[in-house]
C-alpha cells in the first residue's frame, strides 16, 4: 500500500461486505485475521489496529504527512464551529486570541 497517495479505508460488517462499486474501485483489499476465541474484531479494535500500523509506517518514513500550521488552525476552527453550541463565538474568540499573540 503506497502511503504517498491519498488513502480511503472502508470498514464493513462481515455479513454485508463492500458494495459492488466500492469493491471494484478498491486498489487493495485487506482482512484482519483474528485468532483464538473471537470470530472477528469489533469496529473500534479494527480501526485502532489499522491506524496503528499506518502510523508506524508513516513515522518511519520520509513522507511529509503532518499538517502545516495554517491547516491545523483551519481544522481547529471548523471543529469548534461544529462541536459546540457556541461554536461561532468560540471561533471568534480563538481568532481574537491569535491576533493578540501576533499570529
Amino acid at each position: 500500500m503506497d502511503l504517498n497517495e491519498l488513502l480511503a479505508i472502508c470498514y464493513v460488517m462481515e455479513e454485508e461486505g463492500l458494495s459492488d462499486e466500492a469493491y471494484h474501485m478498491a486498489d487493495v483489499l485487506m482482512e484482519i485475521p483474528s485468532f483464538r476465541f473471537t470470530k472477528s474484531f469489533n469496529l473500534l479494535v479494527s480501526v485502532a489496529l489499522t491506524l496503528s500500523a499506518i502510523s508506524d509506517r508513516l513515522d518511519s518514513s520520509n513522507i511529509p504527512w503532518q499538517l502545516n500550521e495554517s491547516d491545523k488552525g483551519d481544522l481547529y476552527l471548523a471543529w469548534l464551529m461544529k462541536t459546540e453550541n457556541r461554536g461561532v463565538q468560540l471561533a471568534e474568540y480563538s481568532l481574537g486570541q491569535e491576533q493578540n499573540m501576533g499570529r
